[in-house]
């Protein structure tokens, strides 16, 4: 059993951050996702709050990568090594080596394209893991690390840029292996390089401009081709109701003015919250995981006032509305007639 490996006093529990969680920003929002990914099924979201039960979490971390705003925590970080001049970040499961080796982490597949993307900006670009076979593993998260690595290196390469590398190691040969490397001291340091190490950011901790996670992907994965997470609009489907605009947290879908003022959808800044989704009800905003076309997608606007209640809205090109959507739906003559009689 993966909790035998760990006491209670060793066991680490995720925390928290309010504020950044989904709901925070919308109550009813659909995104439960540390509760599907958790495999003791520890989190419970009910209508009045997420909670987490301490006696059911074993401190695996798989969680973490789940939640599209980084809501959660835990001091779960590879360890850092060195090769000659190469950095390296090292990690290998408890199930494949004791939990006092260097890099042991609850589970490698806590580490996900987040974590990916922020070592990749700290300058830490190559892996060595070690892994045991995760099919025979009660939590059941199927390599999804290494799943993850691939694809983002396939979004990675389509845009010129140099892939993430990860080296596999035998559980056996793990110690002999970290035995032949080195950890940079300051002695070791020409002045330079101290310099250098000390302006860059520290990895494993979030980088104070780049807290948000969506400019992770922005900065790495922008332009067309395969992204993580896309956002788009059925320009159909769509009427202009702002709604997806007013809660989108990472202004993947905005307003832009180029040569006139379109809705656009940007999926390069989505971070897969699906807030939009929740608050269309027209159903016309989609969000996928890892989808090749990326482009954006928008949808030209006029800007006017409302005849009824003198809001600014918007409308399609050559659309006879004269009034807002809300008081689009509203009968008014209805109103009047009950307010006479």
């Amino acid at each position: 059993m993966i909790t035998d490996l760990l006491t209670p006093e060793q066991t680490q529990y995720p925390e928290l951050d309010s504020e950044l969680c989904v709901h925070a920003l919308l109550a009813d929002a659909s995104c439960d996702s540390c509760a599907q990914a958790c495999p003791k099924h520890a989190w419970t979201l009910t209508d009045e709050a997420l909670e987490i039960d301490t006696g059911a979490c074993d401190g695996c971390g798989l969680c973490l990568p789940a939640c599209p705003r980084e809501a959660l925590s835990l001091p779960i970080r590879p360890a850092r090594r060195y090769r000659g001049s190469e950095r390296l970040l090292l990690a290998g499961c408890h199930r494949a080596i004791d939990i006092d080796q260097v890099g042991a982490v609850p589970c490698l597949n806590s580490f996900g394209l987040r974590e990916l993307l922020r070592q990749r900006s700290a300058g830490c670009n190559r892996w060595l893991v070690t892994i045991a076979e995760c099919e025979e593993c009660e939590r059941d998260s199927r390599d999804s690390f290494l799943h993850e690595v691939t694809l983002l290196n396939r979004a990675l390469q389509q845009r010129g840029e140099e892939p993430i590398m990860v080296e596999c190691i035998e559980p056996a040969d793990w110690g002999a292996a970290c035995d032949s490397l080195t950890l940079l001291s300051e002695e070791a340091m020409s002045r330079r390089h101290f310099l250098r190490g000390m302006a860059s950011p520290v990895a494993g901790r979030r980088d104070a401009h780049e807290t948000d996670p969506a400019q992770l992907t922005a900065r790495f994965l922008g332009g067309t081709g395969l992204t993580p997470w896309h956002c788009s609009i059925d320009v159909e489907r769509c009427n202009l109701c702002e709604a997806c605009l007013k809660v989108c947290p990472t202004g993947a879908v905005r307003l832009e003015r180029n040569g006139g003022d379109f809705l656009v959808s940007e999926p390069s800044s989505c971070n897969g919250c699906a807030l939009c989704m929740d608050v269309c009800k027209q159903d016309a905003m989609t969000v996928e995981h890892w989808k090749e076309e990326s482009s954006p997608n928008k949808i030209a606007v006029t800007k006017r006032q409302c005849r009824s209640c003198g809001i600014d809205f918007l409308a399609k090109p050559g659309m006879d509305q004269a009034t807002c959507q809300i008081c689009s739906s509203i009968d008014h003559r209805r109103n009047l007639y009950q307010t006479l009689s």
